[in-house]
């Protein structure tokens, strides 16, 4: 519909689907000569995200033309204009040309990302370089951002994790992209506030876009209430892993040989290694010797003896270099959870022995009883040395499997709010376990000291069988804990 004011009266010009009978231009041969008459796949299988690829869809809606559900419309530099829509049952983004009166469609579009289930696109251009934020399909829920790039708009698109950072980052901030606004200063990121139960009274979010270094866009959040002078937070360090090779060697230290619990690995720092914007640990299955084997050595002296090493894997610690003491911390991964596999995020202090030093768990994931769990826990010490006592939560895995069977294969955002009453451990937003500080207070060993009112430095670590590892599946090895990035923010108080 067309008007010379915004506010109207409109003239409806044409309604119909997008481009039928026309397939789209990156859309090979034999996918355009594939026949899907009478196939029936269940959904979220992998024969079906196969065919959705593959185009199943589309072809089912090549006569009548493509949906085009959450859209948006993009005006290049070069005044040509493009409508970016969510078709194939919000499944598949397609960009398509406009002509030159913006009211209709040339027959050129690609689609993007098919069987991605994005939805609520919002594009910009900068410095030659498309950017597109979208958003996943959970009804009125918020859910992570999704960030792609392109050279050409009409090229090859590539993914990038969640553009957001800070509070609620993994929820974008609880709103859904709507647009990105250009002006002088920049470019606003804006998205809607959902209200499910009054539509009508839904709100908005209005944030700067910023860029890295290497150009690529993030959008920092603001604690609710910060505008009218509340705590609000200040990223104060992160390692995105954005280097080839080994991690950091200013930030990042190694633990090396048999090191606890029994566990199977001999930690080494080839194990650790950055690539394609991740650090990855890699567990391995091998056989040679210990070198710290003897004859002679106790049988409960369980390091020296074992006559071979047959797992190694990798433990990154930031000892000496980087710890907190109250704030926030979230580190984006992706956890193996073959057998055996014990990975964790977790932090230790320095000024006691463990546990009187303190231990809070981020992450641990292994099985209990031969089930497998995700852990948020936090320890500290007794009047018995080694000894700890535990507030700890084990949330089964099926928790998260029931609502996502895909979720092994996802990164997740798990996060730590630190503060002087509370540490308080999430993952993807939901709040795992809230432990007070008015009860970790260590016993006789540790002199009645409270371990989390000091700082703590992190450990970044897969294990493998172990206490609580279990039993390792050799199918499931080389094994790999990917983690896109650690962010540490401070609280700021605003006048």
């Amino acid at each position: 519909a067309t008007s010379d004011n915004p506010l109207g009266p409109f003239k409806l010009s044409a309604s119909s689907r997008v481009n039928p009978g026309i397939y789209p231009l990156n859309m090979s041969e034999a996918d355009r000569a594939r026949n899907w008459d009478g196939v029936e796949l269940e959904w979220w299988t992998p024969e079906w995200y196969e065919a959705i690829n593959q185009g199943m869809l589309n072809k089912r809606d090549h006569e009548s033309g493509q949906m085009s559900r959450d859209m948006t419309v993009f005006v290049d530099d070069d005044g040509k204009a493009y409508h970016i829509y969510s078709a194939e049952e919000n499944l598949t983004l397609n960009i398509a040309e406009l002509d030159s009166t913006y009211e209709r469609h040339t027959g050129r579009y690609i689609r993007i990302f098919p069987g991605g289930h994005n939805e609520a696109p919002a594009i910009f251009k900068k410095d030659g370089t498309y950017w597109m934020i979208t958003s996943g399909c959970t009804g009125w829920a918020p859910n992570t951002a999704r960030l792609m790039r392109a050279d050409s708009i009409m090229g090859t698109w590539t993914q990038l994790p969640n553009p957001c950072v800070g509070p609620d980052a993994d929820i974008t901030f609880g709103g859904q992209s709507t647009y990105i606004m250009p002006h002088e200063g920049g470019f606003t990121f804006m998205a809607d506030i959902w209200n499910p139960k009054d539509l009508g009274n839904s709100r908005h979010i209005w944030l700067p876009i910023e860029f890295r270094s290497d150009g690529t866009p993030y959008i920092m959040g603001r604690e609710r209430g910060e505008a009218s002078g509340d705590e609000a937070w200040r990223m104060v360090w992160s390692d995105e892993f954005d280097r080839d090779g080994k991690p950091d060697p200013k930030i990042w230290s190694y633990e090396n040989g048999f090191v606890r619990n029994h566990e199977l690995q001999w930690y080494q720092p080839e194990n650790a290694n950055c690539r394609d914007g991740l650090l990855v640990i890699e567990a391995r299955s091998e056989n040679r010797p210990n070198p710290t084997y003897s004859a002679n050595a106790d049988a409960n002296d369980w390091r020296k003896s074992r006559k071979t090493i047959d797992y190694t894997s990798a433990c990154v610690k930031t000892q000496g270099t980087k710890d907190m003491l109250y704030g926030r911390l979230d580190v984006r991964a992706r956890i193996p959870v073959g057998g055996g596999s014990w990975p964790a995020i977790w932090l230790l202090g320095e000024k006691q022995p463990w546990p009187s030093c303190g231990e809070i768990d981020v992450m641990e994931y292994y099985r209990i009883n031969g089930e497998p769990h995700i852990l948020a826990n936090a320890a500290w010490g007794t009047d018995k040395p080694y000894q700890a006592k535990w507030n700890s939560q084990r949330i089964p895995y099926s928790h998260f499997t029931d609502t996502d069977p895909f979720w092994a294969e996802k990164f997740h955002i798990w996060r730590m709010d630190w503060d002087e009453e509370n540490i308080k451990l999430y993952l993807d937003g939901e709040l795992l376990n809230i432990i007070p500080l008015s009860s970790t207070v260590n016993g006789k060993q540790g002199n009645g000291t409270n371990p989390f009112t000091s700082p703590q430095y992190l450990l970044l670590n897969l294990a493998i069988g172990g206490d609580n590892g279990g039993t390792p599946d050799p199918e499931c090895f080389p094994m790999k804990y990917e983690i896109d990035y650690v962010r540490l923010y401070e609280p700021v108080a605003r006048k």
